[in-house]
């Protein structure tokens, strides 16, 4: 019997001007279609906190500032989270659901140390052939994620694209970012 998904969280975290980030997270059905979509207010880490946690500033603000509380907002639970920015991956030991990266076959994602521990990834091809192949990768310490996950997204590939709703999550944030400058 397969997994079936019914919804599929993107999860990604831009900067919407200099020094200012903002998360958004935007659940879609098995089809692409938003059903739910929020942001975090705009984080603005100060040069203290830049330096007091150095190289773990942005895995703090991706899994702490962006990912939990966004996770933890939607109504819609999803079957699976998707990200695209490797400093989500830690994001897993803090959620329930299946977390896998997500990028086009061919994009080259830096890894860290610690994340290179594990180098579990699947190419998923789009059964329709309408989608760019998308690599995916899971938390190392979650090996079963992607096995989990892999037929129920095979099935959602043929229909949506993987990868293409992180812009229309970054687009979003920009202009709500946008919109709030101006209203303020």
């Amino acid at each position: 019997m397969k997994e079936e998904l019914n919804h599929l969280a993107f999860i990604t975290l831009a900067e919407v001007e200099d020094g200012v980030l903002r998360g958004g997270i935007l659940v879609t059905d098995a089809h692409g279609k938003p059903v739910e979509f929020r942001c975090t207010s705009p984080i603005r880490p100060n040069t203290v906190q830049r330096t007091l946690y150095g190289g773990t500033l942005m895995q703090h603000i991706a899994v702490e500032l962006v990912g939990k509380p966004l996770v933890q907002a939607v109504q819609t639970s999803p079957d699976v989270v998707l990200v695209q920015q490797e400093e989500f991956l830690s994001l897993r030991t803090k959620c329930e659901k299946p977390l896998l990266l997500a990028r086009r076959q061919g994009e080259e994602i830096q890894l860290s140390e610690e994340s290179n521990k594990s180098q579990l990834e699947e190419l998923l091809s789009s059964p329709s052939g309408k989608f760019a192949p998308v690599v995916v990768t899971c938390h190392w310490d979650y090996p079963n994620d992607i096995v989990q996950c892999k037929e129920g997204l095979g099935w959602m590939f043929s229909n949506c694209d993987l990868v293409e709703p992180f812009e229309r999550v970054k687009t979003a944030l920009a202009k709500v970012h946008e919109q709030g400058v101006l209203s303020e």
